[in-house]
């Protein structure tokens, strides 16, 4: 008989989650009335609070099961992953983006057996269910879903004389040499350069995505447009628009220092619009 899966089964509020080759721990393991069930739960450090409320109520609506959430710092993330698997290192469930889904699958267990996934599916967007489904088989549910946008300092644009931000290239550098002429910032360019889960690489698949191309081709060769997406790139590093010390800034420390206020644009995750 089928297990029943259901989105409060894969942690209630966590979609995102992917069940690892202990599966039966999350949905088919049952302790009995003196000891519940105990589920390991990895994640990485993004709004981990928010997570443990969500734990919190799939706990109370599960009494019989407790979650222990382990948290990995996210630049650190996939390696320790892996370092957990290739030890046997028990674990139930955890985050898993889709640019690794691939190489993990053989370990993780597959959803579509269980009863209900049929139906979750029907309710995912076409994008969230891609992104959880590798060779035709679901391996978890989304959490959240985004995308690559230019997040951009209201107030110093229209300083700068302009009432909306950049639609081209061409337009955003103009906008970059105007806010620093006018001394509006020193450096009003900043990405977030350092791999922590990811970083300039997706700056790059954004840019070469944005210009209607791809980062490799079928060959795994770098497209034109990659690379007059990198020229683009080091040129304003060479005109000084760019912040160099950005390098050194993570997706998540360099969202911090945007909300400074001291720059103009970043290329980054929708989520990180807003306050930090």
């Amino acid at each position: 008989m089928a297990q029943r899966l259901t989105r409060r089964a894969v942690l209630k509020g966590i979609g995102g989650a992917v069940a690892a080759a202990g599966v039966a721990g999350l949905l088919g393991r049952r302790g009995t009335a003196a000891e519940p069930v105990r589920l390991k739960f990895i994640v990485w450090n993004y709004q981990v609070q928010t997570v443990q409320q969500f734990i919190n109520q799939f706990e109370a609506a599960n009494p019989d099961i407790k979650v222990d959430m382990e948290v990995i710092p996210g630049n650190e993330y996939i390696p320790k992953i892996q370092l957990m698997q290739n030890a046997r290192t028990p674990f139930d469930v955890l985050y898993v983006a889709d640019g690794i889904l691939a190489q993990w699958s053989p370990w993780l267990q597959p959803l579509d057996a269980y009863d209900g996934a049929a139906a979750l599916k029907q309710q995912m967007l076409p994008v969230a269910l891609r992104s959880m489904t590798y060779k035709g088989r679901l391996y978890g549910l989304p959490y959240f879903s985004s995308y690559f946008a230019l997040i951009y300092n209201d107030r110093m644009l229209r300083g700068a004389g302009f009432a909306a931000p950049p639609k081209t290239y061409e337009e955003w550098t103009e906008q970059a040499r105007a806010i620093k002429s006018k001394g509006l910032s020193k450096t009003p360019m900043l990405w977030p350069v350092k791999i922590s889960g990811w970083g300039g690489m997706w700056v790059v698949n954004a840019m070469a995505a944005s210009r209607g191309g791809r980062v490799l081709d079928d060959s795994l060769n770098v497209t034109p447009v990659t690379l007059t997406s990198l020229r683009w790139w080091v040129s304003t590093y060479k005109e000084g628009l760019s912040d160099p010390n950005g390098i050194e800034l993570d997706p998540n420390t360099s969202a911090t220092a945007f909300m400074g206020g001291d720059y103009a644009t970043m290329l980054s995750t929708s989520f990180f619009a807003g306050p930090q």
